[in-house]
């Protein structure tokens, strides 16, 4: 099949490396808080609790922040929502460097990088991806996740190096001068948000009517559904995706915020607990390009399902008793629950637009989003309470273990449309 390309390559992989590397950037910025998580308690002398109310809030705010962005995404497009977020987000940052109390911390990373990163994730990315991508999409959207762990593995331990030498402050300082002066320009200059701006076709495809590969409107029709918000809160794939993301969000940012804390309390230093959080980051790389490739190929719903099994079987690693004497444990859980860490976006993301197709991506995506992130934040803040309450992660890590097993149900229960069929248009005899 031939492929339009532009500079050698088909330009929709110029958008997914753009993709990865913003996600690369600002996703070593939100697991920065981990590391930075015990020097923050001594700078303001406060609990883990309301110390980790900084980080929810941030989760809220990047929730609440998801419908209004998906909605502008899908009106003025990912280029511009993706710019005026990043700028948004290194102002939160700096301003993070720069807060000299918790009030302060809460409405600069609370607030400011809440809805900074709603606009620099998830949504814009997503939705631009999958107009470049039929076909390729789950492949696509799995390289463009991976830019999130490849993060984890190298700016935690980079940003965990500034703060045992200069403090957490100027770890701040220099991601938010990173993003502001570097990714922000780089974005707008090269992410273009969809292939007719170049006349070109998803995937690179060329005359779609002499293949069997088409899109509706360019010479064939589609059976892709197009359903708007009102349409898809009406289905039951709508909110067993919204169970599913709960869950995840939960689960995955009170492991991410507390994983390196816990480690601390166990008996690692701080930078070899850092390096646990990266080496998560590094099997979550694995485990979201590996299902987003395989989803191509066997579907999405049951990848899902499995990832969300694995975090459920990875939480009795670390409530062993023995833990505290044998940190491979440790090491373990980072390996088994990073596998599934991240996997579940390309997976949930792609489906979103095989249910519900791409008209209304952004905003249905935006509010399944939005029950991610209250889980987060909730995840976020009991995590925190709960150590202060009982002076021990057990419970916590026992909740998540069941809320994963209760998202693998919920995901299996989900009704997978096949895979959408494109009837090319006749070619009149020669």
């Amino acid at each position: 099949m031939g492929q339009v390309k532009s500079g050698g390559i088909y330009y929709g992989w110029v958008i997914v490396g753009i993709s990865m590397l913003v996600a690369f950037v600002i996703s070593g910025a939100r697991m920065s808080f981990s590391p930075s998580f015990k020097p923050m308690l001594l700078d303001y002398d406060t609990n883990r609790g309301l110390l980790s109310l900084a980080m929810s809030i941030n989760q809220l705010f990047y929730g609440l922040a998801g419908p209004v962005t998906g909605w502008l995404t899908d009106r003025y497009g990912a280029r511009t929502i993706i710019l005026i977020s990043a700028l948004i987000t290194a102002v939160g940052l700096v301003g993070t460097s720069l807060a000299p109390n918790l009030w302060v911390l809460y409405i600069a990373y609370g607030v400011f990088t809440g809805f900074g990163f709603s606009g620099t994730t998830t949504i814009p990315f997503s939705a631009l991806i999958t107009r470049w991508f039929r076909r390729k999409s789950g492949l696509a959207m799995g390289l463009s996740t991976a830019g999130t762990p490849i993060g984890h593995m190298f700016i935690v331990p980079i940003a965990t190096y500034v703060i045992l030498g200069w403090g957490w402050r100027y770890a701040y300082a220099i991601v938010g001068a990173v993003i502001a002066l570097i990714i922000a320009p780089l974005a707008w200059r090269l992410v273009k948000g969809d292939p007719r701006e170049l006349g070109l076709l998803p995937d690179g495809d060329v005359k779609p009517h002499a293949v069997g590969a088409t899109l509706a409107g360019a010479g064939g029709t589609t059976s892709m559904p197009s359903q708007n918000l009102a349409q898809a809160m009406r289905t039951r794939p709508y909110w067993l995706l919204c169970i599913g993301w709960f869950t995840c969000g939960f689960v995955g940012f009170m492991v991410s915020t507390h994983l390196v804390p816990f480690a601390t309390d166990v008996g690692m230093g701080l930078m070899e607990a850092a390096l646990v959080l990266s080496l998560m980051g590094a099997f979550s790389a694995i485990g979201s390009f590996g299902s987003g490739a395989l989803s191509d190929w066997i579907g999405r719903k049951n990848p899902l399902t499995a990832i969300y099994f694995t975090r459920f079987l990875a939480f009795p690693l670390i409530m062993l008793p023995a833990v505290s004497s044998n940190h491979i444990l440790v090491y373990l859980f980072a390996m088994v629950f990073g596998i599934g860490m991240l996997a579940t976006l390309p997976l949930a993301s792609t489906l979103v637009r095989e249910i519900y197709g791409q008209q209304s991506m952004g905003v249905i995506l935006g509010t399944i989003l939005l029950a991610h992130q209250i889980g987060a934040a909730m995840g976020v803040y009991m995590g925190g309470a709960i150590f202060d309450a009982t002076g021990s992660y057990f419970w916590a890590f026992l909740m998540s273990s069941v809320l994963s097993l209760v998202a693998a149900v919920a995901s299996f229960k989900i009704r997978e449309t096949p895979r959408p069929v494109y009837i090319p248009r006749a070619v009149p005899a020669e």
